[in-house]
């Protein structure tokens, strides 16, 4: 990676996988400007992992549709875009979990469903109802 500053090399000084999260954090350096940045890298999930839709056709699973389902089904919270994100991750945390590059439409949309209703039950039926 280079440096957002000087454009040189960087030095990773430090790497963490975020199993719950679903990405790696990695903690950058650059020996020459001595600028220290830090990166969250994840799957590009809309590149490999898929949903089988009802009528048999694949789509790319993108998380930002996730994450607009699910910010709108919690248009009534105050705090809805921080929820929304950590439920996001929740989500694909447990996506990834799966270990299939190709999940059902009913096993996705269960998946989530189970997360918001644990979460937040109005959520929930915001969420189902627009299905």
């Amino acid at each position: 990676m280079v440096c957002t500053l000087c454009d040189s090399k960087t030095k990773i000084t430090n790497s963490r996988f975020m199993r719950s999260k679903g990405y790696t954090w990695r903690r950058h350096t650059c020996p020459r400007c001595f600028a220290v940045f830090t990166t969250h890298e994840s799957v590009d999930t809309g590149l490999h992992y898929r949903i089988k839709r009802r009528d048999g056709s694949l789509e790319p699973l993108y998380r930002d549709a996730v994450f607009v389902m699910v910010h709108d089904s919690l248009s009534h919270r105050k705090t809805r875009l921080t929820d929304a994100t950590a439920l996001t991750d929740t989500i694909f945390a447990r996506v990834l979990a799966q270990k299939h590059l190709v999940l059902d439409y009913a096993v996705f949309h269960e998946l989530a469903g189970s997360v918001l209703r644990r979460f937040d039950r109005t959520a929930y039926i915001k969420y189902t109802s627009s299905l």
